[in-house]
C-alpha cells in the first residue's frame, strides 16, 4: 500500500540552487541512472512523468520531464527576429537561443550575447540586441552575429529601400540613388562627368547615360498642324522611372528677356520607346501665325516642393521678314541643334582629344564648328578640318597652336553644324522660288567673303532657289554666276557674318529661323588682317536686341577709344537703320570717346550728332548687322565676345 502511494504521488518540478550549482527546473522521478557496456549506453528513468511535451501557441514551448529529459548537449547558437526585413533607418529586436542536440532550443537573454555586424548596412546592434539600419539605395542584404558560451550564430536580414533620394553623398539631389550608384559608383557627385549638354539630373530624367556623351537628340523642336493652324512643339525622351520622383513642364517665352511660363502648353502624345522610356510631344497652345518669336524649354521640378532641378536648352523660332523690293541684311541669331559636347583631354598643335565617348567621323570638311564654352577660349569658334573618333583637328585661324591661344585640358566645348542654304531656308515659303527665268531670279541670297580686305566690302557670291523645271539636277540652290556647277544646297552660311536676302517681288517674305537659343557667349574674330583701313562685318549673335553700350566692343579691345580728335575718330561702328531698296549704305556711324572733350562724358557718340550726347542705349536688333571700321594701322586681329544678354 505504501508502494502504491509512492508510485502515484506527484511532485512539482522547481528550480534548485546552492552556492555551487543552479538547476533551472528539475523533474522528480523515483529513480534514474545510466548503464553502460562496451557496446551501448543507456539512460533510464523509473516512475513519475517522463518524456517530452510541447505547446505551439502563442509560442513554441517544450517541457522535458524525468531524468532523461534533463540530459542534453549544446550544439550551437541560433539567432532569430520577428521579421527577416527592416526598413532603412529603422530598428529590429534580435533574439538568441542555444541549439540543443535533440533539435530543441534553450533561450538566452539578449543581454548575455556579444552582438556584432558582419556585413551590410546595419549601423549598430546594442547590448539589448536591438539592431539599427542605415540608408540604402536598393534593398540590401545584411548579416548580424551573436556570440555566447563559446558558440557563434548569424542572422541574414534585408534592409529595405524606402525613399529614393537619401543615400550618402547622393541624398537630396532629386535623382534616384540607385540610378546614380549604377552609373557613377558609390560616391561620385560630379554634376556632369561626361561633360555633355545634360547634367546628371537631366540624364536621369531623359534616361541617358551620365558617363558617356549622349542624348544630343533627346530634345527636338518641331511644328504640328491642327485644324489648319501651326503650333510649335517640343519632343523629348522621358524616363518612366523618373516620373515617380519629379514633374516635368514645358515652359514658354516670347521674349528671352522676360520670365518663362508653364501656361499655354499642352501634352500631345506619349509613345513608348522601350520598357523604360517614352517619347513625349508637348505643343504650344498659341498658333505660330502672327508671332514674331516663341521659345520652349523643359523644366524638371521636385514633386515635393517644386524646386527647379533641371532645365533643358531652349529651342524656338524667330521671324525675320525680308522686305519687298529691297535687300535685307541680317545675321542668324539661332544655331542648329548641338551635335556633340564634351571636355578636352589633351591638346597638341591644332588637335585636341575628347575626354569621353566616340565621335562620328563626319564633322570635318568645314560642315561643323567647335565653340569653346569655358576658360580662356570661351566663345571662340573654329571650323573643324577633320576628326576621328577621339580627336578633332581645327582650322585654327591663327598661326599659334591651340595651347598657345589658351586651350587647356578640362575645357568644355560643343560641336555645332553650320547653317547651309538648304537648312536655313528649309521651307519654300521662306523665299520666292525661281521658275522658267533662271537669268532673272526672283529671290537671291548674297554672301560675303570673310577674307576680303579694305572698306565698303561687297558680297562675293549670289545664289537662288530653282524649282527644277529647267535644270537637270532638279529643285535646289544654284550659283547665280555658275549654274552649270550644279546644286549648291550645302553652301555654308558663316555664323559670325551677316548675309543679304534680295527680294525682287512686291511682297515681303516671312523667313522663319528655327533653332537652338545660344546659352553661351558667342565670339567673332575682327580686326585688320593686313595693314590699312578695314571694315569688319559682324552681327549681334543673340535673338534679343542688345544696346551699343552692352555689345562689349570696347572691353574686347575691338574698338579703340577716341581721344581729343573727335572729328576724326580712331574706330567707328556703322549701322543701317531702316534701310530701303537695294544695296543700302550704312546711315549711322558711332564712335567711343574717352570723355576728355565732350561734356556727356565717356561713352558712345553719334558721329553726325555729337550734341545729342551719349548713345550707349542705341539698340542693335536680334541678328542685326554692323560694320566695325578700323582706322589705319598695322595688322591686328582680336576676339569680340559680346556678353550673353539673358539668362537661359
Amino acid at each position: 500500500m505504501i508502494a502504491l502511494l509512492l508510485a502515484s504521488a506527484t511532485a512539482e518540478a522547481e528550480g534548485r540552487t546552492s552556492t555551487n550549482y543552479a538547476i533551472a527546473a528539475e523533474s522528480i522521478s523515483i529513480s534514474g541512472s545510466r548503464a553502460t557496456s562496451g557496446n551501448y549506453t543507456l539512460d533510464g528513468s523509473v516512475g513519475g512523468i517522463v518524456g517530452f511535451s510541447s505547446v505551439s501557441s502563442p509560442t513554441t514551448r517544450t517541457a522535458k520531464l524525468g531524468y532523461i529529459g534533463q540530459l542534453y548537449e549544446v550544439t550551437g547558437l541560433t539567432l532569430t527576429s520577428a521579421s527577416s526585413e527592416l526598413s532603412e533607418t529603422d530598428t529590429l529586436q534580435l533574439n538568441a537561443a542555444q541549439t540543443l542536440d535533440d533539435a530543441s532550443f534553450l533561450e538566452v537573454p539578449a543581454t548575455s550575447v556579444a552582438w556584432g555586424v558582419i556585413s551590410g548596412p546595419l549601423t549598430s546592434i546594442n547590448s539589448n540586441g536591438l539592431a539599427a539600419s542605415g540608408n540604402v539605395y536598393v534593398d540590401t542584404s545584411a548579416v548580424a552575429q551573436g556570440d555566447f558560451a563559446g558558440f557563434t550564430g548569424t542572422l541574414a536580414l534585408t534592409v529595405k529601400n524606402v525613399t529614393f533620394d537619401d543615400f550618402g553623398s547622393y541624398a537630396t539631389d532629386g535623382i534616384d540613388d540607385a540610378w546614380q550608384v549604377n552609373f557613377l559608383g558609390l560616391d561620385n557627385t560630379v554634376a556632369n562627368p561626361d561633360a555633355d549638354l545634360q547634367a546628371n539630373l537631366g540624364e536621369f530624367f531623359l534616361n541617358l547615360n551620365p558617363v558617356l556623351p549622349d542624348g544630343f537628340d533627346a530634345v527636338v523642336p518641331g511644328f504640328i498642324e491642327i485644324d489648319d493652324m501651326n503650333y510649335q512643339t517640343l519632343g523629348f525622351r522621358r524616363s518612366l522611372a523618373a516620373t515617380a520622383f519629379v514633374r516635368v513642364e514645358v515652359l514658354r517665352s516670347t521674349d528671352l528677356l522676360l520670365d518663362w511660363s508653364n501656361e499655354k502648353t499642352t501634352e500631345v502624345s506619349a509613345t513608348p520607346i522601350d520598357a523604360e522610356t517614352e517619347w513625349v510631344v508637348v505643343r504650344s497652345t498659341v498658333p505660330t501665325d502672327g508671332l514674331t518669336e516663341e521659345y520652349l524649354k523643359l523644366s524638371v521640378t521636385a514633386t515635393v516642393d517644386a524646386t527647379i532641378l533641371f532645365q533643358s536648352l531652349p529651342f524656338g523660332f524667330r521671324l525675320q521678314p525680308t522686305k519687298a523690293l529691297a535687300d535685307t541684311l541680317f545675321g542668324i541669331p539661332l544655331h542648329p541643334s548641338t551635335a556633340w559636347a564634351g571636355e578636352v583631354s589633351a591638346v597638341s598643335g591644332n588637335v585636341f582629344n575628347i575626354a569621353a565617348g566616340a565621335l562620328p567621323e563626319n564633322y570635318g570638311g568645314s560642315s561643323h564648328e567647335v565653340i569653346f564654352t569655358s576658360h580662356a577660349l570661351q566663345g571662340r569658334r573654329y571650323r573643324i578640318a577633320s576628326n576621328t573618333a577621339t580627336t578633332v583637328t581645327l582650322d585654327p585661324q591663327s598661326p599659334d597652336a591651340l595651347a598657345v591661344q589658351g586651350l587647356q585640358v578640362g575645357d568644355s566645348f560643343k560641336i555645332v553644324p553650320f547653317w547651309t542654304l538648304s537648312s536655313l531656308f528649309a521651307s519654300q515659303e521662306d523665299i520666292a522660288v525661281t521658275g522658267q527665268d533662271v537669268l532673272n531670279p526672283v529671290t537671291t541670297v548674297k554672301l560675303y567673303d570673310p577674307s576680303d580686305t579694305g572698306i565698303n566690302i561687297a558680297p562675293r557670291k549670289t545664289y537662288f532657289f530653282h524649282d527644277g523645271s529647267l535644270l537637270p539636277e532638279g529643285a535646289g540652290w544654284y550659283d547665280n554666276d555658275d549654274i552649270e556647277a550644279g546644286r549648291k544646297d550645302n553652301v555654308v552660311l558663316l555664323p559670325e557674318n551677316f548675309l543679304v536676302v534680295r527680294n525682287s517681288t512686291a511682297a515681303a517674305l516671312p523667313l522663319r529661323v528655327v533653332g537652338q537659343v545660344p546659352v553661351d557667349p558667342l565670339g567673332a574674330t575682327l580686326g585688320r588682317p593686313v595693314e590699312g583701313v578695314q571694315d569688319s562685318l559682324a552681327t549681334n549673335p543673340y535673338p534679343v536686341a542688345v544696346s551699343l553700350g552692352a555689345l562689349g566692343l570696347v572691353t574686347s579691345s575691338i574698338v579703340d577709344i577716341t581721344g581729343a580728335d573727335v572729328l576724326n575718330p580712331v574706330d567707328t561702328v556703322k549701322f543701317r537703320v531702316q534701310p530701303m531698296g537695294f544695296n543700302p549704305a550704312p546711315n549711322k556711324t558711332y564712335f567711343y570717346h574717352d570723355g576728355s572733350l565732350l561734356t556727356a562724358g565717356i561713352g558712345w557718340y553719334d558721329n553726325d550728332g555729337l550734341e545729342e550726347g551719349l548713345q550707349n542705349d542705341v539698340l542693335v536688333p536680334p541678328g542685326g548687322s554692323i560694320i566695325v571700321r578700323k582706322g589705319f594701322g598695322p595688322s591686328s586681329m582680336g576676339t569680340w565676345l559680346p556678353p550673353l544678354p539673358y539668362s537661359p
